[in-house]
């Protein structure tokens, strides 16, 4: 009974670690940077998909904007249900930190802009 236990136990180990490798795609940087210099209404809005550029989901990270305008940026947790509109105002950063984001959606206000974004 030990040995066939054991076996078990064996196969089972290899299987999951097999399987492990073929469903778990391994993130492929540790930060992610996104930039527009000259954000004028043609390149509204703005998404960057965190989570299919890094292979994960990200916690922390920066949106500066440089530019003269205002933008207004949104969090999306899963994909797809965005927060309200946090506006960003000439100069200013908005940090992050422990929120999850997959995605960040970044629109102009009627100004042209620049902006930074940065996770990790």
């Amino acid at each position: 009974m030990k040995k066939l236990t054991l076996i078990l136990l064996l196969f089972s180990f290899i299987y999951c670690g097999e399987s492990y490798d073929i469903y778990y795609e391994k993130p492929k940087d540790d930060y992610q940077a996104y930039e527009d210099t000259s954000f004028v209404s043609g390149d509204s809005p703005a998404t960057m998909d965190i989570r299919t550029d890094l292979v994960r989901l990200v916690y922390n990270g920066e949106v500066s904007n440089d530019g003269p305008g205002d933008i207004l940026v949104k969090f999306s947790s899963d994909g797809d249900v965005h927060s309200t509109d946090i506006r960003i105002k000439s100069a200013e950063m908005l940090v992050f930190t422990t929120h999850r984001v997959w995605k960040i959606v970044i629109t102009h206000t009627g100004t042209d802009a620049s902006y930074r974004v940065r996770s990790w």
